[in-house]
């Protein structure tokens, strides 16, 4: 146990560690927003693009 507490202590203390962290942090947030966008957007795109296509 006193290894696991080393390792995860040792892990805390490098800034590395915690800027990739807070890099993936950003990046799941990022993903969070972009998919609830497109998600949003979805059908009111599909209709559009299905307007044109009976047009032309």
């Amino acid at each position: 146990m006193r290894g696991l507490r080393d390792r995860l202590a040792g892990f805390w203390a490098d800034r590395r560690a915690i800027t990739a962290v807070e890099y993936g942090l950003i990046a799941s947030a990022m993903a969070f927003v972009l998919v609830n966008i497109f998600l949003s957007l979805g059908t009111p795109l599909s209709q559009i693009f299905v307007s044109l296509g009976t047009k032309l």
